[in-house]
């Protein structure tokens, strides 16, 4: 019931002409190029799940990458899945993808209270979380090897499993860390240890992410011809 009933309450529809404008005013406050993000939304609305509903029932805009449980635990339908897609492999800020990882949260189309919240200062902001990483390459592999999948679809998910693991392959040596933050500067992002962007003196944070879990070992479930598949298709 709650899988059926509720999806449509989280859906959020940005006019093509609304989004290159929110899109374009938030590359000029986070002070990051814009051109890659503005091309992936072309002509045509913006359709992505809402990272929450609020106390009025209206969603909260913000896109997140906890589409991966729904590809990992589910079997959403070609027009939810879709939506998953395009919202990890579209460019930051536009969706998810960065060159140096995908983040967990962007709120680009989003007020700017809300905005402020979810900075790559924000543990639960426009970071990288490097299970949820694996958790949606994981989730592609089991969602490919259906048979009921538009071909125009099947070729945006391997494009984002390529995309996904030539991310995951670029910041190999930080990956069994919990998360890391990044830095925008000469037209290309760098990871920043989480913890750093928010303190000037480059001293370590005060939470959790660099402490040894069970998470940070996440790479070990998947298989071992996860990545070879997403290099040759």
């Amino acid at each position: 019931m709650w899988s059926v009933e509720s999806a449509p309450l989280f859906r959020v529809v940005i006019a093509s002409d609304k989004a290159h404008t929110a899109v374009t005013h938030y590359c000029a406050t986070i002070h990051v190029d814009c051109r890659a993000a503005l091309a992936s939304l072309g002509n045509t609305a913006v359709s992505f799940d809402a990272l929450a509903l609020k106390a009025t029932g209206g969603p909260v805009a913000v896109m997140h990458s906890d589409g991966g449980f729904a590809l990992l635990f589910g079997d959403p339908t070609p027009e939810a899945l879709r939506r998953i897609v395009d919202t990890a492999l579209r460019p930051f800020p536009a969706g998810l993808m960065t060159p140096i990882g995908l983040l967990v949260a962007d709120a680009a189309f989003a007020n700017e209270s809300l905005q402020a919240e979810f900075t790559n200062r924000a543990y639960h902001g426009a970071v990288v979380w490097s299970w949820q990483q694996a958790l949606l390459a994981a989730g592609l592999d089991k969602q490919l090897a259906r048979s009921d999948l538009p071909e125009d679809l099947r070729k945006r998910m391997l494009e984002l499993r390529r995309t996904l693991w030539s991310a995951i392959d670029r910041t190999r040596g930080i990956r069994s860390s919990e998360l890391w933050s990044w830095k925008y500067s000469a037209g290309h992002y760098s990871v920043q240890p989480f913890g750093l962007a928010a303190n000037a003196q480059g001293a370590s944070s005060a939470d959790e992410s660099n402490a040894a879990q069970l998470w940070s070992t996440v790479y070990l479930a998947l298989p071992d011809d996860s990545r070879a598949a997403a290099a040759r298709k």
